[in-house]
């Protein structure tokens, strides 16, 4: 008796199938854009990469000077780990924002360590301007530290950010 392959999809009329051992698997009938599967779903032990990027907007133009600006910065980058800390101004409702987010995501696959962001409504009507204590207790929470154990403090949450994420 012959057995069957883990990885095999049953006979005609059957609606189930395996893989296993599989690390990732996407089964889909009809996909429309792109398919980003980040990290494995079952491993213990591992930390989870934040992806916090939100979406891109669909009509994007006229700012490839500026895209490339950036990714010329960013090539400039050594192996030495230094930190580019760069900074994009302009007025309210320019399209800052969405031009790094846009780009950010051209170029997520070389932060292997994962990306934050944080809104921090700067010039939102209808909310006030996110405190720095909620921003970077939205930091640490996405970088695995438990909700109960945040520091109380801002100097103490920033102390927090800047070790609990560090690369060995």
């Amino acid at each position: 008796m012959r057995e069957k392959d883990s990885a095999s999809v049953g006979s005609p009329g059957d609606t189930s199938n395996s893989a296993s051992g599989a690390e990732n698997l996407v089964q889909a009938q009809n996909v429309h854009g792109d398919v980003h599967i980040h990290g494995s779903a079952g491993s213990s032990g591992s930390r989870e990469v934040p992806r916090q990027l939100p979406a891109t907007v669909r009509h994007f133009i006229n700012r490839t000077v500026e895209q490339d600006a950036l990714t010329t910065l960013l090539k400039g980058v050594g192996n030495d780990h230094t930190v580019l800390v760069s900074t994009i101004d302009g007025l309210a409702g320019v399209g800052k924002s969405t031009l790094v987010v846009q780009w950010a995501h051209q170029v997520r696959e070389q932060f292997t360590d994962g990306e934050l962001y944080v809104n921090l409504r700067g010039f939102d009507p209808a909310a006030e301007p996110m405190a720095p204590a909620e921003a970077l207790t939205g930091f640490l929470t996405s970088l695995g530290v438990a909700p109960e154990a945040v520091p109380a403090t801002e100097e103490a949450s920033v102390s927090s950010c800047v070790w609990c994420y560090r690369p060995l």
